[in-house]
C-alpha cells in the first residue's frame, strides 16, 4: 500500500541515517515547527532500507556522492539544503 510519510531530518548530527521502505520517493522537504522535515511516498509493503541524508549550509562544498533532496528556510534566518549520499 503506498502513502506518505514525514521523516524529521536533524541538525546535529548533520549526517542522518534514516530507515525507510525501499523505493521510498522524497517528495517535498521543508520547515514543520523547528524542524526541518521530508515527505516521502513509500510503498508500506516494501522491506526497509538505511538512506543517508546530510544537512549543508549554502556555499558548503558537496562531494560528488551528494545528490539535492530540497531546502529547508529556518525561522532563524539560515538556509538548509538536504543531500542524499548516494
Amino acid at each position: 500500500m503506498k502513502t506518505i510519510y514525514k521523516y524529521t531530518v536533524t541538525g546535529l548530527p548533520l549526517q542522518n541515517k534514516i530507515e525507510m521502505p525501499k523505493g521510498a520517493s522524497i517528495l517535498s522537504v521543508n520547515m514543520q515547527g523547528a524542524d526541518c522535515c521530508m515527505w516521502a511516498l513509500v510503498d508500506t509493503e516494501m522491506e526497509t532500507e538505511e538512506r543517508e541524508f546530510e544537512i549543508v549550509g549554502t556555499g558548503w562544498e558537496l562531494d560528488d556522492n551528494m545528490s539535492y533532496v530540497g531546502t529547508c528556510f529556518a525561522k532563524d534566518g539560515f538556509v538548509w539544503h538536504i543531500v542524499e549520499v548516494v
